[in-house]
């Protein structure tokens, strides 16, 4: 008899590994930088964090802010990140019309890619 795992399980072991990745890219950063950052939630796959119809489709380390206490502070979280390890803006028109900012770069010889809401969604007028 074969027993497969319910949709409550699965679940809970995607969000066990997101957490694990998360602290791990999240120290790394930190070891890396010197710089106390805010921890951001982090998957490694093609397009989890992205818009269904993102510009870009590349294979990276996707960071997202996502601040649970103060939903405001996802521009300075990304700011600092971007700062820490000298990212590049690369928002497209697709995030921009969502109200998302990107940042993207280079953490331990990895592409990474972090993004965040940062004004209420526009309408695409």
């Amino acid at each position: 008899m074969t027993c497969y795992p319910t949709e409550t399980q699965t679940i809970s072991l995607t969000m066990e590994v997101a957490d694990a990745i998360s602290a791990a890219v999240n120290a790394r950063a930190v070891a890396e930088t010197g710089v106390e950052l805010p921890p951001l939630v982090w998957v490694w796959h093609q397009g989890v964090y992205s818009l269904p119809c993102s510009e870009q489709q590349e294979v990276e380390f996707r960071g997202r802010v996502a601040p649970r206490d103060q939903p405001e502070s996802t521009e300075r979280h990304l700011r600092e990140w971007a700062a820490a390890l000298r990212l590049t803006e690369s928002t497209t028109s697709v995030e921009r019309t969502h109200g998302r900012r990107t940042y993207t770069g280079v953490l331990a010889g990895s592409r990474i890619r972090i993004t965040g809401r940062v004004e209420a969604t526009r309408s695409a007028a």
